[in-house]
C-alpha cells in the first residue's frame, strides 16, 4: 500500500503601501500575491484606508488549497505641526512691533520679518507663517498689525476779544 501525500507550496505574498502619510491622507491597501490577498481592517486588496493615527496592517494571502502567508507594515500617520500666533495690540507710528508665534516646527514669516525680532510696520499691514513639520507640509496663520498715525496738532489764527 502506498499514499500520495500532495504538499502545497505557500502563496506569496509582498506588501507594497508607504510605511508613513501625513494626517488626512488615504492609503491603498496594495498586497502583490499569487491569491487572494484580505486585510486585517476588514477589507480585501486594493481598498483605500484613512488612518487616524498609526495602524498596524496585516495581509493575509490565502490559496484556493487553505494554504495562507502572512505580511504586516505598521503605518505611521505624521501630525500637522502646530502653530499659533500671539495677538499684537494696535501700535503707534513709528513704534516698534514684535510678533510672536508658537510652533513644534520650524517657521517662517513672510517679507522678512523674524520671530520675537522688533520691526518697524509704517502703516496697517498683514503678515503671514508657516510652519514646517518633519514630514514638511506646512500649517498657516495670518495676523494684522494695526498702525495708528501720530495726531496732528496745529494753531488755527484766532482773535480773542476781551
Amino acid at each position: 500500500d502506498s499514499v500520495w501525500v500532495h504538499v502545497f507550496a505557500n502563496p506569496t505574498l509582498s506588501i507594497s503601501i508607504p510605511d508613513s502619510i501625513c494626517f488626512g491622507d488615504s492609503i491603498l491597501l496594495n498586497g502583490v500575491s499569487n491569491a487572494n490577498v484580505y486585510w486585517n481592517v476588514g477589507s480585501t486588496n486594493n481598498t483605500y484606508v484613512y488612518p487616524q493615527a498609526t495602524t498596524k496592517y496585516i495581509a493575509t494571502a490565502q490559496s484556493i488549497q487553505g494554504c495562507e502567508t502572512q505580511d504586516s507594515i505598521d503605518v505611521t500617520v505624521l501630525a500637522w505641526p502646530s502653530l499659533s500666533i500671539n495677538p499684537i495690540p494696535p501700535i503707534c507710528e513709528g513704534d516698534a512691533a514684535i510678533l510672536y508665534a508658537n510652533t513644534n516646527g520650524q517657521l517662517n514669516w513672510n517679507v522678512g520679518v523674524g520671530n520675537n525680532i522688533p520691526f518697524f510696520p509704517p502703516v496697517n499691514s498683514g503678515y503671514f507663517v508657516a510652519a514646517s513639520g518633519v514630514n514638511g507640509w506646512p500649517r498657516r496663520d495670518s495676523i494684522g498689525v494695526i498702525v495708528h498715525s501720530d495726531p496732528v496738532f496745529g494753531y488755527a489764527n484766532t482773535t480773542l476779544i476781551l
